[in-house]
């Protein structure tokens, strides 16, 4: 087995197109990085609007859960 690399990841938000069904990724901006002793928190906002990269319909957001 060879050596194995490290890569950073980015937070990102997904939705999937009403219009043409096709699941679309948007990078997050991270705002800030708060660590304490024990954990750190991440703040990532999210888009007002977005559009599918696919069929380029427009959608305003919303949170789940």
């Amino acid at each position: 087995m060879g050596d194995i690399g490290k890569i950073e990841v980015h937070s990102a938000w997904m939705f999937d197109c009403n219009d043409c069904g096709r699941e679309n990724f948007i990078r997050g901006v991270r705002r800030e990085s708060i660590q304490t002793e024990d954990r750190v928190d991440l703040y990532v906002l999210y888009p007002r609007e977005v559009a599918c990269k696919f069929c380029e319909k427009k959608y305003e957001t919303e949170l789940s859960g």
